[in-house]
């Protein structure tokens, strides 16, 4: 026996239904909006459901041009008449998104009207800010593109998240992927702020750069009835050099020991040296200046040609071989400096020494090699390349410190030497701008960039030096494990 089947009812007839069924419910007493939000749900081929599916790309617009501005807005002041038709956009399309919502999956969506709120409530207050803002225990006049920059990033990000997931079609992983908006903004920052750093040093420092200013060393001499001075780097880059070289031979056998110690020997003591370590890496670069100054300022006792003064403080001789004594030596710098470079070498080491396979250990003492000789040609080998980026690391570091040399530093005019007056192409830096010595301000002010593009081409070099060494080692020591 068979059934007859009732023939497929057409669009029209199936829209002329859900409009029955609707009218009927309404005997019921749905509200008027509910009604609304049925009628367009039940007929796909309304304009207002067409309008909404365009809403998630509207948002997307208006949050990527609100976080562009914001974003500009940190450096100019000339955005400032666009921050308010900026957030109406943003509100209006986060309105035709959170219609799309209510359309489509019949909820509402309560962050975005969050954002919306936010939107709103931030035209608020861009609105009654004045345009520049003083007084109030304020040491300065700010402006309100200050303002205006975090609000439009704050709420164009969230924003820009949510459109982009409605996008890409609401699927788990488009949930996975509209959160790459708060990763690649900061990244995004920090490049741009990194790039316009390097492009100043580069247009400003760039055109000083010579080989007649780095061979030539920075001097005042006294010609007729006037000083003449004379501009250069020399010795500032050498100093450089010297104290990256004397913190290496301080900082390398203590960070090496310190960082075997807590990897192969567990205990007490272990635990005191890694809470040492870290205790030490925390601590602030302004303290181990004033280390460096006391260390100076006890010096300061004894005359020069003393011993304690000749090594702490340094001395140089004057035209007539007089010996002087300086601020700070080469050596006190180093020891202080080495302070933040041993706790960067013992970390690596460290993990070098952690990262060894269990089966290499295991099979060193298995071939009948002493312990002894597996640390010298087995797990010391293997840590080097943790080693040496630690130690080219840390050198960068101390390459580009200030701090610890602003109390005991000098202008570098006379000579460079382990007992000289301590200076870096860091230091000078600060004192060409800052420095009491206004002769060497007056004369190498206008090189301070350059002095910062040498610094920055040598850190680099050392980073790179550090990846390319570590790769090599790796090569050669663990190949067979890679």
């Amino acid at each position: 026996m068979s059934v007859a089947t009732p023939p497929a009812a057409t669009p029209t007839e199936a829209h002329e239904a859900a409009a029955h069924d609707a009218a009927a419910h309404d005997a019921d007493g749905p509200s008027i909006i509910d009604r609304s939000w049925r009628d367009a749900r039940a007929f796909p081929g309304l304009p207002l459901r067409q309008a909404a599916r365009v809403a998630p790309y509207a948002a997307l617009v208006a949050a990527s041009a609100a976080i562009a501005v914001g974003v500009a807005s940190l450096t100019l002041n000339s955005l400032e008449p666009l921050r308010l038709p900026l957030l109406a956009a943003l509100a209006l399309s986060l309105a035709a998104v959170l219609a799309h919502v209510r359309l489509e999956e019949d909820r509402w969506d309560r962050s975005l009207i969050a954002m919306i709120v936010g939107a709103i409530a931030g035209a608020v207050v861009l609105q009654v800010t004045p345009e520049y803002i003083y007084g109030y225990e304020i040491n300065g006049i700010i402006h309100r593109s200050m303002i205006t920059a975090p609000i439009l990033i704050l709420l164009g990000l969230p924003a820009l998240s949510a459109s982009l997931y409605r996008v890409l079609g609401a699927t788990p992983t488009a949930q996975d992927r509209a959160r790459y908006p708060y990763l690649l903004l900061p990244i995004g920052l920090i490049l741009a702020a990194y790039g316009a750093i390097l492009f100043r040093l580069i247009a400003e420092g760039a055109p000083n750069l010579g080989l007649d200013l780095i061979t030539r060393n920075y001097n005042v001499t006294l010609e007729g009835n006037a000083f003449v001075t004379q501009p250069g780097l020399r010795n500032q880059l050498l100093g450089t050099f010297l104290l990256i070289g004397m913190t290496s031979a301080i900082a390398l056998p203590i960070g090496v020991g310190a960082g075997v110690y807590m990897a192969e020997y567990q205990g007490r003591l272990s635990l005191l040296i890694r809470f040492s370590t870290l205790l030490l890496r925390a601590i602030s670069v302004f303290i181990l200046g004033v280390t460096a100054f006391t260390l100076a300022d006890w010096a300061s006792n004894y005359p020069a040609g003393d011993l304690r003064s000749d090594l702490l403080r340094g001395f140089y001789n004057d035209d007539d071989g007089f010996k002087i004594a300086a601020h700070g030596s080469f050596l006190t710098a180093s020891i202080v400096l080495s302070l933040l470079v041993i706790p960067v070498i013992a970390r690596t080491t460290e993990e070098g020494f952690r990262s060894i396979p269990r089966e290499v250990r295991e099979g060193s003492f298995a071939l009948g090699a002493t312990e002894g000789h597996g640390f010298l040609h087995i797990l010391l080998p293997w840590a080097v390349p943790n080693i040496i980026t630690g130690l080219l690391l840390g050198c960068a570091e101390a390459a580009g410190s200030v701090a610890v040399l602003l109390f005991i530093a000098g202008s570098g005019e006379f000579g460079v030497g382990p007992l000289r007056e301590a200076t870096s192409l860091a230091f000078s830096v600060y004192y060409a701008d800052r420095g009491v010595d206004r002769t060497f301000s007056d004369t190498m002010q206008p090189y301070e960039f350059t002095a910062a593009l040498l610094l920055i081409f040598l850190t680099f070099a050392l980073s790179i030096g550090a990846l390319f060494l570590k790769q090599r080692f790796a090569r050669r020591y663990r190949g067979a494990s890679l």
